[in-house]
């Protein structure tokens, strides 16, 4: 039988068991979140050019009948440990207690109290610190600055 639940349910279930953080204790994870977006980040790079360069091999590939005498082993053994290597970062990033949103920006989120209701510290790799906020359904276009007096 079909699973009846929503992505939006599933995000929603998610979110409410999720981690609750403050803002110093989503400021102290970015010493060690930064250097793990940016890994994961060169590894998906890297994928893509593998994939490329795979691709490529196909199709400059000499055929002799049916057989393609271009071997894209190496390759591919190569995109599996980059694989692996995505999937062990991920796991790292998720065991901090951040939301991923988009990796390639860098886009994080962590779950936080604000005013009697949860809502998404924001951050974006690059920034010089965590300034934002938003309402969980605001999404990114809805960040608000942090007054550090209202997060205290």
């Amino acid at each position: 039988m079909a699973d009846d639940r929503s992505d939006a349910e599933d995000r929603s279930n998610a979110e409410d068991q999720a981690r609750l953080f403050t803002l110093a204790e989503a400021r102290a994870t970015l010493p060690r979140l930064e250097p793990l977006l940016r890994d994961v980040q060169d590894a998906k790079e890297t994928v893509l050019d593998v994939q490329a360069l795979i691709q490529s091999v196909r199709r400059s590939g000499t055929t002799d009948g049916d057989a393609i005498h271009s071997d894209t082993t190496p390759l591919e053994a190569q995109l599996r440990g980059l694989a692996q290597r995505m999937r062990r970062t991920l796991g790292e990033i998720t065991e901090i207690g951040v939301v991923i949103k988009d990796i390639d920006r860098g886009l994080v989120d962590w779950v936080a109290m604000r005013d009697g209701h949860r809502v998404y510290i924001c951050w974006e790799l690059g920034e010089a610190e965590i300034g934002w906020w938003h309402e969980i359904a605001a999404g990114f276009a809805g960040r608000q600055a942090i007054v550090t007096e209202e997060w205290a």
